[in-house]
């Protein structure tokens, strides 16, 4: 689910209403507050929220919201802007060849057990 924060009100809310109680996991990619927010409170009682983008600041999650609900909020960290730049600069460069190969969505399981396993 994909959610346009400047079309609803409260993401939070919303989410939960048209997922039956929020979603098993988000990830943020975004560097706000207000995304990770979002986030914790979108998530059902023992959801994930994964942090792709941090904040430069301090951020201000519910403790006991994420306490009390069992949410696991995990970090990934892919690499700093410099690292992204330079992979960017190779992909210009035509220095990255990707593989790939239509499959029918049917196929979605085989493929990510495919893409464990190798």
């Amino acid at each position: 689910m994909v959610v346009n924060p400047k079309k609803v009100e409260d993401v939070g809310v919303y989410i939960k209403e048209h997922t039956g109680g929020g979603v098993h996991g988000a990830v943020v990619t975004s560097v706000t507050k207000t995304a990770f927010n979002q986030a914790i409170n979108s998530v059902r009682p023992l959801g994930r929220v994964v942090a792709l983008g941090l904040p430069s600041e301090n951020m201000d999650l519910s403790i006991p919201k994420t306490v009390l609900d069992g949410i696991q909020v995990l970090g990934s960290l892919v690499g700093t802007r410099e690292d992204l730049a330079e992979a960017f600069q190779f992909s210009a460069e035509g220095k990255v060849v990707p593989i790939v190969e239509k499959r029918p969505l049917e196929d979605i399981n085989d493929m990510i057990w495919i893409g464990y396993t190798n």
